[in-house]
């Protein structure tokens, strides 16, 4: 078994030879040129101190970034995919706080999306009230698309 973790610990070793991007510091190791930071290491490994690959600093922004926008995009996916399938009538996925005139009952409305954990944990709800017409179901609509969208629905 240590003569095969050996030979797997020997093919992850990395040459000294710089590629693009990189160059050869007095340490033996190889450096990003773009941020100066190691992209080899030295690791001591079954008594022998092996160099090995790592990641620079602005490699590793880098695949932050792209984890970030990656994870944004799903979210948004799944969003769409929320609104699609409870929202029926295409015209309420519009209607929103940002389109709504200030009013007591907008205020209470995103209170309500404020305290979403609280509202659910204790099962509270809201009564929406009035004639045809004053609003009831433009809130309604505001506080789900806003819901959705902060998928605290999924909180």
């Amino acid at each position: 078994m240590k003569e095969f973790l050996e030979g797997f610990l020997d093919r992850l070793e990395t040459k000294t030879e710089p590629n693009d991007g990189e160059y050869l510091s007095e340490d033996g190791l190889l450096y990003c040129e773009k941020c100066h930071t190691p992209v080899q290491c030295r690791k001591m490994f079954l008594g022998k101190i092996r160099t090995l690959s790592c990641v620079c600093k602005c490699k590793q922004e880098e695949m932050r970034r792209e984890k970030e926008e990656a994870e944004a995009r799903e979210q948004m996916i799944q969003i769409q995919r929320m609104k699609s399938t409870g929202i029926q009538e295409r015209h309420l996925l519009d209607w929103r706080f940002d389109t709504a005139q200030e009013t007591d009952t907008i205020r209470w409305a995103k209170k309500y999306v404020a305290e979403w954990r609280k509202v659910k944990t204790e099962n509270l709800g809201l009564l929406l009230w009035g004639d045809v017409g004053t609003g009831k179901s433009f809130v309604a609509a505001c506080i789900a698309n806003a819901l959705l969208e902060q998928m605290r629905c999924l909180q």
